[in-house]
């Protein structure tokens, strides 16, 4: 019998040079790096061990809750230790005052955040990058919308994307981000969402965002062949067909 992802995931782990222990809890495989301070919990497709409340209850001094779906682990491997390398505190680091903020073009910021991003480019109206010397090393995504309830010329701004090149830390570089898209484009707010997967959005707050609210939970079906994600009003037609025939 081959490995299987978990296998694969510490057996990559441990090739990055990144200390691990493991854990079974409630037959779902607990990963814990930085001496225990985070909890990478292995979430199979068979079944959902939500841990959303536990997730948001989370108080100072527990692990860091990271939920990796085997799914995203399969199509983004490469991604996903990336993101571990930079939350673990091994990336290398570069402060956003080395780096220039300019306004970017849609193919570079593209290329850069599908290459970079866990969950790559969508479709926005600012893409803004920090760059240091000849090189992009960060990039930042924004879309507005007016709110007239709010008042007369009232513009709401959302941050869809941020992320720095994998292995890079730029220090301060969302915050220098924001406050050249707040200088150029002049919105009356900005908001964002936290993906809950990774993080309940600490960062976000030390950066003079307020907590809301929190969304219901996107369901997801997945091709088990293919591991890609469809949301349930855009299932394909051959989808479909197996839960219609499924169901009769």
């Amino acid at each position: 019998m081959g490995l299987n992802w978990k296998d694969i995931f510490h057996s990559a782990l441990s090739s990055g040079g990144i200390e691990f222990t493991t854990e079974n809890i409630h037959n779902r495989t607990v990963t814990y790096l930085n001496n225990g301070s985070i909890q990478i919990n292995l979430m199979d497709l068979t079944g959902n061990n939500g841990l959303l409340e536990q997730t948001l209850n989370r108080t100072n001094g527990e692990p860091q809750i990271i939920k990796l779906w085997e799914d995203i682990w399969a199509l983004h491997s490469t991604k996903v230790l990336s993101r571990i390398v930079s939350i673990t505190g091994m990336n290398k680091l570069t402060g956003a005052r080395n780096c220039t903020a300019e306004t970017l073009n849609k193919a570079d910021a593209d290329l850069f955040l599908n290459k970079h991003h866990l969950q790559g480019s969508v479709n926005a109206k600012y893409r803004l990058g920090l760059r240091y010397k000849q090189d992009i090393v960060a990039v930042a995504t924004f879309s507005t919308r007016p709110m007239p309830e709010r008042g007369e010329g009232y513009i709401s701004a959302e941050l869809i994307r941020f992320c720095s090149a994998s292995g890079l830390t730029v220090t301060g570089g969302l915050s220098k981000l924001i406050t050249f898209f707040n200088r150029t484009f002049h919105p009356n707010d900005i908001m964002t969402y936290a993906d809950l997967d990774w993080s309940t959005g600490e960062s976000y707050e030390k950066l003079g965002f307020n907590y809301e609210g929190t969304t219901d939970p996107i369901v997801f079906w997945v091709d088990p062949v293919t591991m890609q994600r469809f949301q349930a009003h855009r299932l394909p037609l051959y989808i479909m067909d197996t839960v219609v025939t499924t169901l009769m």
